[in-house]
């Protein structure tokens, strides 16, 4: 299976549902205890929509299209939260809404970006603050996670510079609102070197744009290297505001997440206690690829997920 960034992209929301998510549920999180409980029971546990989507694409269903029974399985997997892929304002406020009907925090969401030419970086900039703010009003999201579009080549240094710059500008521009930005990447990024990872990160204020760290991108990206991985949290840990949690088996994406295959998630978190740093959010993007055993469904396997990330961050 070829997944491409682009299929994250084009989950838009059908106005089907809407009118029904339409709902005022506060009772959903005003009975959460505030006593002191467990670490593994404090923490902020989501799934990002990809790989609900893949799941449900292996069973021939989609998840949009069935959206409400489709959250209830996120939250009967053990989930706390929800982190979907968000194009505009409108739609933040119908997956808003059907959040809270299925009593799921929306601390985050997944949208593109383009920042290469001034018009795109305007463009960006307010559509994307447009998106946050009503997910902000809505439900309280407080971090927008972003990877700038994919050009089919390396960028140029100039396309670079106008990259980061164009980061650091939402950024900015979410910061008004009390939103944080965290930048993502997937394998291309990855290529001559890192330079673009590197960059947006090195050439960025991190007053402003955070890094959402994805494992297996790194991994992957890197040739298949878990030293890379743990490289990359050495480097830029400190700038961490969201995780998406990723594991393989001989560089095959596993159909559930473990705790130690080809990346130690142990040694990850080992790192954060030792340097008495708190967790970000953490967010399953555990999902199948065609060569992923077929043994159990979606809810399955989060349920698996959500038992393994409770063990190893608990």
């Amino acid at each position: 299976m070829n997944i491409k960034k682009t299929q994250r992209r084009q989950m838009l929301a059908s106005s089907a549902f809407g009118a029904a998510m339409l709902l005022n549920l506060r009772h959903c999180f005003a009975s959460e205890p505030m006593a002191q409980k467990p670490l593994a029971d404090t923490l902020y546990i989501a799934s990002n929509e990809y790989p609900w989507s893949v799941f449900y694409a292996r069973e021939n269903r989609n998840f949009r299209d069935e959206l409400a029974s489709s959250l209830a399985e996120v939250k009967a997997a053990g989930l706390v939260g929800f982190e979907p892929s968000v194009s505009t304002a409108e739609e933040a406020v119908i997956l808003a809404d059907a959040c809270e009907k299925a009593c799921l925090k929306m601390r985050s969401v997944y949208t593109s970006s383009s920042f290469l030419m001034p018009q795109d970086v305007q463009h960006s900039v307010d559509r994307i603050t447009a998106m946050a703010k009503a997910a902000h009003d809505r439900i309280g999201t407080e971090l927008v996670i972003t990877n700038p579009d994919p050009i089919g080549r390396g960028k140029t240094d100039e396309e670079l510079s106008a990259q980061a710059e164009g980061l650091c500008a939402l950024g900015e521009s979410l910061a008004a609102y009390g939103i944080r930005l965290g930048y993502h990447h997937h394998a291309p990024e990855m290529e001559f070197g890192a330079r673009e990872v590197h960059h947006m990160l090195a050439g960025t204020d991190q007053k402003y744009v955070g890094f959402c760290f994805d494992t297996h991108w790194v991994y992957r990206g890197a040739g298949n290297s878990a030293v890379a991985v743990y490289d990359f949290l050495t480097l830029y840990g400190d700038r961490m505001v969201s995780f998406h949690l990723r594991q393989s088996v001989n560089d095959i994406w596993s159909e559930f997440l473990t705790e130690n295959d080809d990346l130690d998630f142990h040694r990850i978190a080992d790192w954060f206690r030792t340097k008495k740093q708190a967790y970000p959010m953490l967010v399953s993007e555990q999902c199948p690829e065609s060569a992923t055993p077929h043994t159990m469904n979606a809810l399955q396997a989060h349920q698996r997920d959500v038992e393994c990330i409770r063990r190893v961050f608990g």
